[in-house]
């Protein structure tokens, strides 16, 4: 059965399946960056846990304001947006927040900003894919009613998805498209990839196209006032600027390649 709550602690305090699946998904990708060759020649392990870190907490404001901007709507009252026991995050306004605050911080500690943005592109489609299977089993993320053969039924009654309704499983879409991404990036691309940053812009270019195309069949999207038509979402309009944006700077570090060699 998907839960939202997995175990009843004591009081307020709870194991969520969300929290659960993302715990593991940051100490897999903690594990696998820490033994890999770039990381060896980046930066010790107490650096690259210390980066971890910081980055895990502004990446947690940076998602979490990101979605009380896009979900307004959805808060009775201000003392709820800072209710983060009930859910909601932003998974473009953490990688935002992280790229805002990682370049400064690594200038401060002498370690190259993009070859470490590339390490952690290589594993972040990893941590994405086993989080989505927290936000499947908490119902967050859901997606349109459909009559497929493959739709999934919530009857968790304190699940986020509507109840006793077929709905697309655009949760289990992205664990598997972000399983793939990672899998392409780890057998295929690190071994071509021969400029720092371009990793980076590829994952980058992967989650736009991910977000802007699944977010069409999710159900919990927010739309501008003047979108009647629900044609665009916010949250689709924030991936398709990431998208050119990192087009454009795979093409210019590209070229600048180029130019050196």
């Amino acid at each position: 059965m998907m839960r939202r709550e997995l175990c009843h602690l004591w009081g307020p305090f709870s194991i969520y399946s969300y929290g659960l699946a993302m715990a593991i998904g940051i100490l897999v990708f903690v594990l696998l960056s820490l033994q890999h060759p770039w990381r060896v020649r980046l930066l010790s392990k107490e650096k690259f846990i210390e980066a971890v870190g910081l980055s895990l907490v502004v990446g947690l404001m940076g998602g979490r304001l990101l979605f009380i901007l896009n979900s307004l709507s959805r808060f009775d009252n201000w003392k709820e947006a800072f209710a983060l026991w009930n859910g909601g995050l932003s998974v473009m306004g953490g990688i935002i927040a992280i790229l805002i605050f990682l370049p400064p911080f690594l200038k401060k500690i002498n370690v190259p900003a993009l070859p470490l943005l590339d390490l952690a592109a290589l594993h972040a489609p990893l941590l994405h894919s086993i989080a989505r299977l927290g936000c499947f089993m908490a119902g967050c993320c859901f997606g349109l009613p459909t009559n497929l053969p493959w739709a999934i039924t919530y009857t968790d009654p304190f699940s986020e998805a509507p109840l006793h309704i077929p709905l697309h499983p655009t949760q289990l879409y992205m664990v598997a498209l972000y399983l793939f991404v990672f899998l392409f990036f780890y057998l295929c691309l690190q071994k071509r990839v021969k400029a720092p940053g371009q990793m980076l812009m590829a994952y980058l270019m992967a989650e736009g196209i991910i977000r802007f195309g699944i977010d069409y069949l999710r159900d919990d999207m927010e739309y501008f006032p003047w979108d009647t038509r629900h044609i665009i979402s916010a949250n689709q309009m924030l991936a398709l600027g990431m998208f050119l944006a990192s087009l454009a700077g795979s093409t210019f570090i590209h070229y600048r390649y180029k130019q050196q060699r």
